[in-house]
C-alpha cells in the first residue's frame, strides 16, 4: 500500500549525545595522588593524567606520536627460515611433555625472542608539570572530569573560600589551558606558589639529558628531550636526521614565585639554545623589576608565538633582550586574570630537527583561554552529534558515554596509531608489552566501536598502521616463509622495522592474526560503502592476506592423503595464548578461529573483486579461493556439560580455561554464526557461549560482544563484570577471573591493573551497540538484547550498508525507526512487529511491508521512517 504523507525525519536529535553525555562526569572527592586515579583528558594525539595531592596538582604528559624510537633487530642471520624451524619440529620425539624441553628449540626461542627483551621501543612519556600551593592557605577538595566538553575542575578552598581550577587540552592544538577562578564570582585568583617542569624521571639515562629552562620574567619553563635512532648514544651525543624529539613548553601568569634558576642553560644539547646563554641571564631576585629576558623577532620584528609556528614556517631573524617592564602581555588580557593563575602549556614533537626549530617559540598569548575553551567545546559537541543513546539503565549508558569519551581522547585521525595503552604514560606506566601492537585481538578491539558508533574516522589510524606494517609483512612472507602475500606479525611497533620483532614460533605462528589484521579494512568498506576507500586504502592489503592464506594452505604439508580429506588445512598454526607448539602438532592444526578468520577475508576478497570490477585482473586467485572453500575444513566441536559446542582445535578437552574466548570467534569476529544461523549451527554458538570458561584479563569485550550478537547477554552480570574492572578513573583495566589455566591459584588477580590505561576496552559500547542494533550480515535486527520492560532510544548508530539508524524501544517493541540511507543501498531488515511495518519515504511515499525481512530500494541521503503498521 503507498499514498503520501508529511516527509519523515522528525526523530533524530543531533544534540542528545552532547545533552546526554553532559550526565556522566567522573567525579572523584578528596585528592587523587594516585596515576590511576587521575583525570584523563586528551585530544586524539596528547594525553594528559592530572593528579591531585595535598600540596600540588600534577599534569602528566604523553602523546601517540612520541616513542622511544631505538630498535633492536640483531640475529637475523640466525633466525631459520619457517622451512627449516618446520622440519627441526618434525625430527622431535612426539612423547615430549613440551616442545621447549628440547635444547634445541628452548635455546632458538631464547635468540629468536631476545631483540624483544629489550626494554625499548616504547611509548615515551612527556614529561610532568607540578603547580604547588602553599596548604595553609589552600585545600584540594576533589576533581571533575566534565565529558561533554572534555574539561576538569578541581575544586579548592583557599582562604576558606570556594575556588576552582578549570583545564581542558584544547581539541586541535597539543595545549593544556589552565586558569583558576573564585567559584562564586568567577574572577580569577592566585593560587600556585611554584610552577615547575619536570622530565620523566624513567628517561632513558643513556639518553641527552634535557634541562629545564626557565624565564622568570615571561613566566616560560620548556625543555627538549631528543629521542635518539641509536641503540647506545654516546657521549657528547652527535645528532642523526632521523632522531626524534619533543619539547615541553608552559607560560603562566599569577605565580607568587617560581622555581630559582641561575642562567638559561643549553636545552637537551641544542646548539641553538647556548648561543642564547651568552646573550642575557635570567636570576629570580625578589624586588627586582629589571630583569633581562630574552624573545624572539621574524623580519618584521613581530614576536614569535606558537601561534605564528612553526618556526619553519615563521623565520626568526632576532633573538631580542628586553627588560622586564618593556615587557606586556596580549591587550586583550584584562589586569584581572594577570592577577590570577592563568596558564598555557604546549607540547611539540617529531623529527628532532624541527622540534629544536621551536626551541625559541612560546605558547600563545593567555587571554586566547576563552577562544581556545569555545573552540574545543564545538570539537566535542560535533563529536557527540555522530551518535547518541539513552537507555533507562543508567549504569549501562554512563559506560556507553565515558568510553566514547576516552576513545576521543585517545585516537585521532592523521595521527599514530595507540598501542596497548594509548597517549596516558608516566614512568614505566604504559612500557608493558612495549606497549606495543598486539594483533591477536588487542590492537583490533579499540576500534570494533568505530563502526557502530558512527566514528568511521577514529579507524582511519589503524587503517594507517596496516601500510605502516605492510611492508615488513610481505618481506617476512617472502623471505621467511617462501610465499606470496603478507604475513603479517604477532608484535610490531609505530618505528621503522627490517624484520618481525618476536619471530618466536610459539607466538610468530598464530595464522589468526594475518587476517584479522585486514578484517576491519573490509568493515570499514560495509559500514560506509565508500568504494574509493576499498579501492585506495583497503584492497592491496586484504589481498595481500588472501595471497598468503592461499600459497599457506597448498602447501603439501598442509592436504593430501597424510590427512585422510580432500580438504586444504591450516596446518601449523598456534591457538592464540594456549598451547604453543605441541609435540607433534597435536593442537597445531585448523584452529576454529584460523578457520572464521580465513573465510571471512576469502569471502571479502570475492566481494571487493565484485565491487570494484577486478573479477578479470583476478581471476587466478579468485579461482584458487573458491577452491579452498569448496574444500575447506570444518570447524572443530566437542561435546560438554552444555552439549554440543565449538572449540579451538580438535580433541579439544570442553573444560579447558582459556585467554582469548576461542571458541566464540565464529560468531564474533568471524561472523559466520549469529541471529540468523540454523538452529543447529546456533544452539552450537550458544552452548558455546554457556560453557566457556575464561581465565580473565582478554575478556571484558571479547565474550560479551559474542553474547550480544547471540542474543543471550545477561546484562546484568555483563554490568558486574565491568564494575569488577572499573578503576577511580573511569575506565576499565584487565583482572584476572579465575587460576586453573595460565594462572596459579597464588596468582595476583590485579597484576595487569597497574600496567597502563588499557585503551582496548574503550570498546565497551560496542557491545552496548550490538544490544541495540546488528547489521553484520546485511539486514538490520533492532534491539535484539534488550530487555522487555526497560526503554531504551539510540540516534544514527551506523550500520552495514552505510544506514545511519535511530530507534526507540517501548515495554515490549520498538515505537519507531528511522534510517538514513549514506550510499543508496538498497535496505533490509527484519520486521519487529508481528503484524507489520509501515514505511514512509522522503518523498511521503508509503509502504506497507510484512513477513520477517522487509526489503526497501533507498536513494543516497533519503530518510525512511518505519513504524508498527496502524491495524
Amino acid at each position: 500500500m503507498r499514498k503520501n504523507v508529511k516527509q519523515a525525519g522528525k526523530f533524530k536529535n543531533k544534540h542528545m549525545g552532547y545533552e546526554r553525555a553532559g550526565l556522566h562526569d567522573i567525579k572523584f572527592n578528596g585528592p587523587a595522588t594516585d596515576f590511576f586515579e587521575g583525570a584523563l583528558l586528551g585530544n586524539g594525539g596528547m594525553g594528559v593524567v592530572v593528579t591531585t595531592r595535598p600540596d600540588a596538582i600534577m599534569l602528566h604528559f604523553g602523546h601517540n606520536n612520541v616513542w622511544d624510537i631505538r630498535i633492536a633487530e640483531e640475529h637475523k642471520d640466525e633466525i631459520m627460515t619457517f622451512q627449516e624451524v618446520f622440519d627441526r619440529f618434525a625430527d622431535l620425539p612426539a612423547d615430549l611433555a613440551q616442545v621447549t624441553d628440547n635444547p634445541w628449540y628452548k635455546q632458538y626461542c631464547e635468540m629468536a625472542g631476545d631483540n624483544y627483551r629489550n626494554p625499548y621501543p616504547k611509548p615515551m612519556p612527556c614529561g610532568s608539570l607540578l603547580l604547588r600551593y602553599d596548604r595553609r592557605d589552600a585545600e584540594v577538595l576533589g576533581h571533575t572530569v566534565h565529558i561533554a566538553d572534555g574539561r576538569c575542575t578541581i575544586d579548592f578552598l583557599i582562604q576558606g573560600k570556594p575556588a576552582v581550577l578549570e583545564l581542558f587540552v584544547e581539541g586541535d592544538h597539543d595545549r593544556v589551558w589552565l586558569k583558576v577562578t573564585d567559584a562564586a564570582s568567577g574572577k580569577a585568583v592566585p593560587l600556585f606558589t611554584e610552577v615547575k617542569l619536570i622530565p620523566d624521571p624513567e628517561t632513558p639515562p643513556e639518553f641527552p639529558q634535557a634541562e629545564v629552562l626557565t624565564d622568570t620574567v615571561t613566566g616560560l619553563q620548556h625543555f627538549t628531550q631528543i629521542l635518539p635512532r641509536m641503540e647506545q648514544p654516546p657521549t657528547p651525543y652527535i645528532g642523526q636526521a632521523s632522531d626524534k624529539a619533543f619539547r615541553l613548553a608552559v607560560k603562566a601568569a599569577g605565580v607568587s614565585s617560581v622555581t630559582d634558576v641561575s642562567s638559561v642553560s643549553d636545552v637537551c644539547g641544542v646548539s641553538s639554545v647556548s648561543s642564547v646563554s651568552s646573550v642575557s641571564s635570567v636570576s629570580s631576585v625578589a624586588g627586582v623589576s629589571k630583569v633581562s629576558s630574552l624573545y624572539l623577532e621574524d623580519s618584521s620584528g613581530k614576536p614569535v608565538t606558537s601561534e605564528d609556528q612553526t618556526a619553519a614556517a615563521v623565520p626568526v631573524t632576532k633573538v631580542r633582550v628586553a627588560a622586564q617592564d618593556h615587557l606586556s602581555q596580549d591587550k586583550s588580557e584584562s589586569q584581572q586574570e594577570l592577577q590570577g593563575f592563568i596558564a598555557c602549556v604546549e607540547l611539540w614533537e617529531g623529527l628532532s630537527s624541527e622540534v629544536q626549530a621551536t626551541a625559541f617559540v612560546i605558547p600563545p598569548e593567555l587571554g586566547g583561554f576563552a577562544v581556545a575553551k569555545e573552540v574545543t567545546a564545538t570539537l566535542w559537541r560535533d563529536y557527540w552529534s555522530r551518535s547518541s543513546v539513552a537507555l533507562e539503565d543508567e549504569f549501562l549508558e554512563r559506560i556507553w558515554y565515558r568510553n566514547l569519551y576516552f576513545f576521543n581522547c585517545s585516537v585521532k585521525e592523521g595521527l599514530t596509531c595507540p598501542g596497548l595503552f594509548a597517549n596516558w604514560s608516566y614512568r614505566k606506566i604504559g612500557a608493558d608489552w612495549h606497549g606495543d601492537y598486539h594483533m591477536n585481538y588487542n590492537t583490533q578491539q579499540p576500534f570494533w566501536l568505530a563502526f557502530s558508533s558512527n566514528h568511521l574516522d577514529k579507524h582511519l589510524p589503524y587503517v594507517d598502521m596496516v601500510d605502516h606494517v605492510l611492508p615488513v609483512s610481505q618481506t617476512w612472507a617472502r623471505d621467511y616463509y617462501g610465499l606470496r602475500g603478507a604475513y603479517f606479525p604477532h608484535s610490531a611497533y609505530p618505528v621503522e622495522m627490517t624484520m618481525m620483532p618476536y619471530p618466536v614460533p610459539h607466538w610468530g605462528w598464530e595464522i589468526c592474526e594475518t587476517p584479522w589484521t585486514v578484517q576491519s579494512l573490509w568493515w570499514h568498506y560495509l559500514y560506509s560503502m565508500d568504494a574509493v576507500f576499498l579501492r585506495d586504502r583497503a584492497f592491496q592489503p586484504i589481498k595481500e592476506a588472501v595471497l598468503f592464506m592461499v600459497d599457506y594452505m597448498k602447501r603439501p604439508e598442509a592436504r593430501g592423503e597424510q590427512w585422510g580429506d580432500e580438504n586444504y588445512h591450516i596446518f601449523p598454526t598456534v591457538v592464540p595464548e594456549l598451547y604453543e607448539i605441541t609435540p607433534g602438532f597435536a593442537k597445531n592444526s585448523d584452529c576454529l578461529i584460523d578457520l572464521t578468520l580465513t573465510r571471512f577475508v576469502f569471502r571479502a576478497f570475492i566481494q571487493a573483486c565484485a565491487v570494484l570490477g577486478s573479477e578479470q585482473e583476478e581471476a587466478q586467485l579468485l579461482d584458487e579461493v573458491e577452491e579452498i572453500l569448496n574444500h575447506f575444513p570444518s570447524y572443530p566441536t566437542a561435546e560438554s556439560r552444555n552439549g554440543r559446542i565449538f572449540v579451538s582445535v580438535e580433541g579439544e578437552n570442553p573444560e579447558v580455561v582459556y585467554n582469548v574466548p576461542v571458541p566464540l570467534t565464529t560468531v564474533f569476529p568471524g561472523e559466520d554464526h549469529g541471529l540468523h544461523s540454523s538452529e543447529e549451527d546456533y544452539q552450537t554458538a550458544v552452548n558455546s557461549y554457556l560453557n566457556h570458561r575464561n581465565e580473565g584479563g582478554n575478556e571484558l569485550v571479547f565474550y560479551h560482544l559474542a553474547g550480544a550478537r547471540l542474543g543471550v547477554l545477561d546484562l546484568e552480570r555483563f554490568k558486574r563484570q565491568i564494575q569488577y574492572c572499573l578503576l577511580p578513573n573511569g575506565t576499565c583495566t584487565d583482572r584476572v577471573l579465575m587460576s586453573g589455566g595460565r594462572y596459579a591459584d597464588t596468582e595476583n588477580f590485579d597484576f595487569m591493573s597497574r600496567m597502563g590505561i588499557w585503551f582496548e576496552n574503550f570498546s565497551l559500547p560496542a557491545v552496548i551497540n550490538e544490544c541495540l542494533l546488528q547489521s553484520y550480515n546485511g539486514n538490520l535486527r533492532f534491539f535484539p538484547n534488550w530487555p522487555d520492560g526497560q526503554h531504551a532510544e539510540f540516534h544514527t548508530l551506523r550500520a552495514v550498508g552505510g544506514f545511519l539508524v535511530s530507534a526507540a524501544f517501548g515495554d515490549v517493541e520498538p515505537e519507531w525507526i528511522e534510517i538514513i540511507s549514506e550510499a543508496g543501498a538498497p535496505l533490509s531488515f527484519y520486521i519487529p512487529w508481528e503484524g507489520g511495518a509501515l514505511c514512509t519515504l522522503s518523498s511521503g511515499e508509503q509502504v506497507t511491508l510484512s513477513g520477517e525481512i522487509g526489503r526497501i530500494k533507498t536513494a543516497p541521503g533519503e530518510t525512511i521512517t518505519i513504524v508498527k503498521h496502524p491495524h
